[in-house]
């Protein structure tokens, strides 16, 4: 559920960019997902900072060339430092520094991705040591730590002192997103030129 979810709102991100046919309203609505990002990397959420990141990264969303060109230097820039952390090198190093960094007085939402990847790495390690007679001791207690650390940073998000907006929230429950055929279908249109 946590994954359609998250896929779900990635995909939401890329409608919203895709269906603005206007090239200024799609740079508005790119600069602006580039600035919710970095409102979530600054409050320590995580789950939502990549769902941006990896959206605004996508094929379709790059291919809005137009719409890129005429994102302010400033937000290119934090955009640039955005992509960083979503980088896979060294096994995504740089979410996990994040994580591992976080002040939980601020309050924290983990990026869930990184802790399922860890426990299906740690699944594929042998039970036994010897059959029947050692237990593999270390990869149990691997699932312990890595389930532990996770529970841990979600406790934190009972730091946020957010005013709850319910009607925003009806909105964010109820996402809808258009099909794969549509996003591709309006991501090979041209968009109406800039005025």
């Amino acid at each position: 559920l946590a994954i359609a979810r998250f896929n779900l709102t990635v995909d939401w991100i890329i409608s919203e960019i895709a269906i603005t046919r206007d090239v200024k309203l799609r740079r508005n609505a790119i600069q602006r997902f580039i600035h919710v990002a970095e409102h979530c990397r600054k409050f320590q959420n995580f789950n939502t900072l990549m769902q941006i990141v990896l959206a605004l990264n996508s094929v379709v969303v790059q291919k809005f060339i137009d719409g890129w060109r005429l994102i302010e230097p400033g937000d290119l820039l934090t955009w640039e430092e955005l992509k960083k952390i979503a980088s896979l090198d060294r096994n995504c190093a740089a979410i996990r520094n994040l994580l591992n960094h976080v002040d939980p007085l601020k309050g924290c939402i983990p990026f869930i991705v990184v802790y399922l990847s860890d426990l299906s790495i740690n699944s594929e390690k042998r039970t036994w040591i010897e059959q029947d007679k050692i237990i593999n001791y270390n990869k149990f207690d691997t699932t312990v730590q890595i389930v532990k650390h996770f529970i841990q940073r979600v406790q934190w998000c009972k730091h946020y002192d957010f005013e709850v907006d319910h009607e925003l929230l009806s909105k964010c429950i109820y996402l809808t997103a258009l099909s794969q055929d549509e996003i591709h279908q309006l991501s090979t249109t041209s968009p109406s030129p800039p005025n």
